[in-house]
């Protein structure tokens, strides 16, 4: 069993290996899709879910992105049914465009602050 000190020492190693890579990530040495190609344990997260899954949800995250509300809908609400189960980000994602009714703001530019 790791002490309470052992334990600080490995959050703290743990937190400075996040914050090189965000610094590779930010300065283009690290191209971040690759990651998850290439990191062991996002491979592992991913693999239970179908390719048909991940392409689905890039495609209803980019017309969330660029506006197109009433499609992004579509695409993120066939995700239960592709998961088998409601998944997180899609029902966030939804969530937010329901409160406008489904329609990018006038002012929309492809991001939002988080609550």
């Amino acid at each position: 069993m790791l002490t309470s000190s052992e334990k600080k020492l490995i959050r703290i190693k743990a937190r400075i290996r996040r914050n090189k890579e965000v610094k590779k990530i930010y300065n283009g040495s690290i191209m971040l899709f690759n990651k998850f190609e290439l990191d062991e344990d996002l491979v592992v997260m991913r693999k239970p879910f179908p390719p048909e899954f991940y392409v689905q949800f890039n495609d209803g995250y980019k017309d969330y992105i660029n506006g197109k509300w009433a499609s992004a809908k579509d695409k993120l609400e066939k995700m239960e049914a592709i998961r088998g189960s409601p998944d997180g980000p899609s029902l966030s994602l939804l969530r937010v465009m329901q409160e406008h009714s489904f329609r990018a703001p006038a002012d929309w530019e492809g991001w939002r602050e988080l609550d």
